[in-house]
């Protein structure tokens, strides 16, 4: 199987991803350098690439608005459709959506309402489906029950070379990195960025992080042949690994790394700590399996080194809490906190508002009282 995925399709994508995807800033894991080493701190030497600040909150964006950007007008009356319960999803169907095309996604039928809600605000249709026909439409590329065009979630030459935009970005911000960590799940973004970042620098390094629950790709080049891992176990890192990787984007993979480093959960609990404290940037678990990994690869062998590394959920909490990231107090003091962010932000620009609560800490009952009283006593102050 021949692939189209090169720097020239990558820097031709840009034309098109650039429409609806924003280039994202690229900062230091902890500009404070806590412990006094300065560059000789991973902290300071690992860089994160923020794609949580894309519209749907994830890279995926990139690889779908050029997929579909690239179908005729006849292709997009009759419709698109995607296999995905997360981000792939959701930016298959902004992307659609901004195309003016139709859009039916295809979940599996355990995925969550929260998923299935974002999903259906972007203006997709869902359809459920057994784990069983999701992963075999995956590997098929096909499935009879839907017309239109399939948008394959990470196993497509134009998802793919969208995708890369982000090794061109990293190269123009940061010309002298030496290597390159992102979590794998279907392999689209790794392929994408290894294929920019060696082109443009062929000594770079690439690395892949996976959970040690779910680490195809480290058996696959382990065997020499794409391999099922033979002791997947479901954990709370749900963005990456998985239970095999498919056959045809092996010889991608297999060409686009140095390594798969296989990190604990352990260790991706402390990374989320770390990005916290340090970036000040939430991460979910596929996210900060990248960091557990290039930690690793910067420390080799050093457990965290100082106490700001392991911050407890009331320190997270409390830096939040500092640097506004999280309000709190009684109704009066919200609102109060509110208006001072309207002010240094503009009118209108304070449109999303997240509810986060440390978790298994918090009764429901707490919560949802909690929720009642921001509804009633705070929002109506803020409404137009």
């Amino acid at each position: 199987m021949t692939r189209a995925i090169t720097l020239e399709t990558i820097r031709n994508a840009g034309a098109a991803v650039y429409t609806v995807a924003r280039r994202t800033p690229l900062v230091k894991l902890d500009p404070l350098t806590p412990n006094g080493r300065g560059d000789a701190d991973p902290a300071t030497r690992i860089h994160l690439k923020l794609e949580t600040l894309q519209t749907i909150g994830s890279f995926k964006i990139r690889g779908a608005v050029n997929a579909i950007r690239a179908l005729s007008p006849e292709q997009l009356a009759a419709g698109v459709w995607t296999v995905s319960a997360g981000n792939a999803a959701q930016g298959v169907a902004l992307a659609a959506r901004d195309a003016g095309a139709p859009c039916t996604v295809m979940v599996i039928d355990t995925a969550p309402d929260t998923k299935l809600s974002a999903i259906e605000r972007l203006g997709a249709r869902i359809v459920t489906a057994s784990y069983d026909e999701c992963w075999r439409t995956v590997e098929q590329h096909q499935c009879d029950r839907f017309p239109g065009h399939f948008v394959h979630p990470f196993d497509d030459d134009l998802f793919i070379s969208g995708n890369g935009t982000i090794g061109l970005e990293i190269l123009e911000q940061l010309p002298d990195v030496d290597a390159i960590v992102a979590s794998v799940g279907g392999g689209g973004l790794l392929s994408g960025i290894a294929t920019a970042a060696r082109a443009l620098k062929p000594d770079i390094r690439i690395y892949a992080a996976e959970p040690e629950t779910a680490a195809p790709l480290a058996t696959s080049l382990a065997n020499g042949r794409a391999s099922s891992f033979p002791s997947w176990q479901a954990s709370f890192v749900d963005g990456c690994g998985g239970k095999s990787i498919i056959s045809t984007m092996w010889p991608l993979l297999r060409d686009a790394v140095d390594a798969s480093i296989v990190v604990s959960l352990d260790e991706i609990k402390l990374a989320m700590g770390r990005v916290a404290t340090g970036a000040r940037v939430i991460a979910e678990g596929a996210g900060a399996g990248a960091v557990a990994a290039a930690w690793a690869k910067a420390a080799p062998g050093e457990e965290s080194p100082v106490p700001l590394m392991l911050p407890d959920p009331e320190t997270v909490y409390q830096r939040m809490v500092d640097h506004e990231f999280a309000l709190c107090g009684t109704p009066d003091d919200i609102k109060r906190k509110l208006e001072s962010l309207s002010r240094c932000h503009g009118e209108g620009e304070l449109q999303w508002f997240s509810w986060l609560t440390p978790q298994g800490l918090m009764p429901w009952d707490d919560l949802q009282r909690q929720l009642e009283i921001f509804a009633e006593e705070i929002m109506p102050e803020f409404r137009d």
